[in-house]
């Protein structure tokens, strides 16, 4: 609070509007800096996310102290959910990215399934561990890499858990394309839709 009119409403996620630089306490630090720029009045308004949290300001000067009109605080608040708009999507797309590069590098096999529990998503250390190519796995019931091993109380525990805390993790004895049988340690998650129905 108090780092001219852009600190002040980031701080406060309040608009500030500042009509004379050279007369405000907000911009007493600055206010040579504010002259030599031939900047008289500033109007900040804070940009903030879906959730309120300030993302930073947008900001309007002008050459002369004056104060805005109702459409120019219509012009502040349209710019400032503009950017936020920009800023968000840009956070998710990085965020898209990352997972994505997590997901494609990751040394454990991943499988991804819908709300039917057919696969519809692999990466590429299920592809090397299986043996079985992306083409050959989509669309299907994870249950072609069962082994044998197993029994179906084995299956129903598993499921039952599933069902009631949305985890389950142990050892499993699978079957690879090959025909080979080897075992691993598997955790599955279930996500969920909002409403709360089974999402993957």
């Amino acid at each position: 609070v108090g780092v001219g009119s852009c600190g002040t409403a980031i701080a406060t996620g309040e608009r500030v509007i500042v009509e004379d630089i050279q007369t405000h306490p907000y911009w007493e630090p600055f206010k040579k800096l504010a002259g030599k720029a031939n900047l008289a009045s500033c109007w900040s308004e804070p940009i903030k996310d879906q959730a309120g949290r300030v993302l930073g300001s947008f900001a309007i000067y002008h050459r002369i102290p004056t104060s805005p009109s109702e459409k120019d605080i219509q012009i502040i608040i349209q710019n400032a959910h503009l950017a936020a708009i920009a800023i968000e999507l840009a956070r998710n797309n990085q965020k898209q990215e990352l997972a994505a590069m997590f997901y494609e590098g990751s040394n454990e096999a991943i499988m991804v399934t819908d709300a039917n529990d057919l696969i519809i998503s692999v990466n590429s250390a299920f592809i090397k561990d299986t043996g079985y190519s992306t083409d050959e796995v989509i669309g299907k019931n994870p249950s072609f890499l069962q082994s044998g091993k197993h029994n179906a109380s084995f299956y129903k525990k598993l499921w039952l858990q599933l069902k009631k805390t949305g985890q389950w993790q142990g050892e499993i004895w699978n079957k690879r394309k090959n025909g080979e049988i080897y075992t691993e340690w598997i955790r599955i998650s279930t996500i969920y839709n909002p409403d709360g129905s089974i999402k993957n």
